[in-house]
């Protein structure tokens, strides 16, 4: 048996929510190696329609993870699972019988519907079944699991890419499979409380006492200030750091460096942000109230590297200290998500919430910093740009770190890393 704060669950149930963390990254991003190969397969196309095989699946999943959130509100929480896996799945085979890019890009925006269906429950079934301070090690895990995947698959579509058949780094969805596998064990999740009263100090630590904050919870249960802040905090550290993936490949090719460096850069990146997950209780035992500041500071760090001392030695390092910045932030995000609701009842519907916040800096990222671009350098295509512009705004939220590290979004409750509560 896996000991929570709440109610007993088997490993398998454990394992059986595990399992969902394996399709949160996997849209788009994880076929990312392949993309070259399209151009030669399909020579007809534009470069945009190639991109849109990565960017399609996240703009789906934006809506599907909100519809996610309100029906899962119903009684039928482990049949929107099945949906969205049964969709992920048959996504999964219209890939490998695909013949046009029109195709393509029609799958992959059925993937990113399935896999939004799936996600809120990926971090929402942990809250029902784990208290605090469990729960935040739990989400660890999880987001360690996702990001792991994620860096895994992104290597296995690389090799892929290389057999004979061009449809084989597909191949990597059907990890999808092994949740399949495991859905008789979420029946065994515990059914969350509708009672407000029940969300107590157990589960929503804020503050001190003397810095406790006066939540006001409308009449549909959200705090909006909380919500506000947390989904602008998610949306900003992922707009940050994805500039990795975005431009390094256009940064590095005008420092003429090898093609492969940038697959060695964004897999570094990756990479480290998967490691934080799994340590997530010895970070916070070691930072404590300072977590939130020092994972900034990595970002600010990292950007400022890889755009202002131009060797592949401080480009590694920098993609590395973004990875951390953001694999910290990641579970700590999650885990204030719950407190954005007044019932435990509608946890899942506060990360579907927040969790497409992620998704909707991965699609506005671009858009953003090439339109910025586009003004402020007169139509220009200045590859350090994304990252000057990247760094500045880190470092105005590293100040944002310290004048409210007592706030709700940054603060790091003494019971989370001094043991103090079991």
């Amino acid at each position: 048996m896996a000991t929570t704060l709440r109610k007993p669950i088997t490993a398998m149930t454990w394992a059986a929510i595990m399992s969902l963390a394996l399709i949160v990254n996997l849209p788009g991003l994880a076929i990312s190696p392949m993309l070259d190969n399209l151009k030669s397969i399909f020579p007809h196309v534009s470069d945009l329609e190639i991109q849109l095989l990565t960017l399609l699946p996240n703009v789906f999943i934006i809506p599907f993870v909100l519809l996610s959130g309100e029906l899962s509100m119903s009684a039928h929480r482990v049949g929107i699972v099945v949906a969205g896996l049964l969709i992920f799945g048959f996504s999964t085979i219209a890939y490998l019988f695909a013949t046009t890019m029109t195709q393509l890009i029609v799958i992959s925006c059925a993937m990113g519907a399935g896999a939004g269906l799936i996600i809120p429950f990926s971090t929402g079934f942990l809250s029902d079944s784990y208290g605090e301070p469990a729960l935040m090690k739990q989400l660890g895990i999880q987001s360690g699991i996702s990001n792991l995947v994620l860096v895994a698959a992104t290597f296995i579509a690389g090799w892929l890419a290389t057999m004979k058949d061009w449809h084989m780094p597909f191949l990597v969805y059907t990890l999808g499979i092994i949740p399949v596998i495991l859905i008789p064990w979420l029946r065994g999740i515990p059914r969350p409380s509708h009672d407000p009263s029940s969300q107590n100090d157990a589960t929503t630590p804020t503050c001190d006492d003397e810095f406790i904050d006066k939540v006001r919870f409308r009449s549909n249960g959200f705090s909006l200030a909380r919500t506000i802040v947390l989904f602008a905090l998610y949306f900003a550290v992922t707009a940050l750091t994805i500039v990795i993936s975005y431009y390094a490949p256009f940064l590095f090719e005008q420092r003429h460096w090898d093609e492969s460096m940038t697959g060695a850069a964004t897999s570094v990146y990756f990479l480290f942000i998967f490691l934080p997950g799994f340590i997530l209780p010895w970070i916070l035992k070691i930072c404590k109230n300072s977590t939130s500041f020092l994972s900034m500071l990595a970002i600010v760090l990292g950007l400022a590297l890889i755009v202002f001392i131009p060797t592949k030695t401080t480009a590694f390092i920098g993609s590395a200290l973004c990875g951390i910045g953001y694999g910290v932030f990641q579970p700590l995000i999650y885990d204030k998500s719950t407190q954005i609701v007044n019932t435990p009842a509608k946890h899942t519907l506060a990360m579907s919430v927040i969790l497409s916040s992620n998704y909707i800096g991965i699609v506005c990222a671009p858009l953003i910093i090439d339109s910025t671009r586009w003004l402020l350098t007169d139509g220009g295509q200045s590859e350090t740009f994304p990252f000057v512009m990247n760094f500045i705004i880190a470092v105005g939220l590293l100040f944002t770190t310290v004048i409210f590290r007592r706030h709700f979004c940054y603060y790091i409750p003494k019971d989370y890393y001094d043991g103090s509560r079991k």
